[in-house]
């Protein structure tokens, strides 16, 4: 039977490979933006090109909603 000890430790274990992972994520992120064109990173699923606002709508309670070209308005 595990110990709370034990759970514990395996715990923190893996809280520290998380960390360890998304700061990999984010160094290969960085570096993927810091040396493509934007083509490629939209190619790679890291950027958007060619969004533009079209219409801005007030609704119900004053919360704006900005409708974009992906919303499929024509810019």
């Amino acid at each position: 039977m595990t110990t709370a000890d034990q759970l514990e430790s395996f715990f923190a274990r893996q809280r520290e490979l998380l960390a360890a992972e998304r700061q990999a994520e984010i160094d290969q992120s960085s570096l993927l933006i810091s040396n493509c064109s934007p083509k490629l990173l939209e190619r790679k699923g890291l950027a958007l090109l060619g969004l533009a606002v079209v219409q801005v709508n007030i609704g119900l309670g004053g919360k704006r909603r900005e409708p974009s070209s992906a919303d499929g308005y024509n810019v």
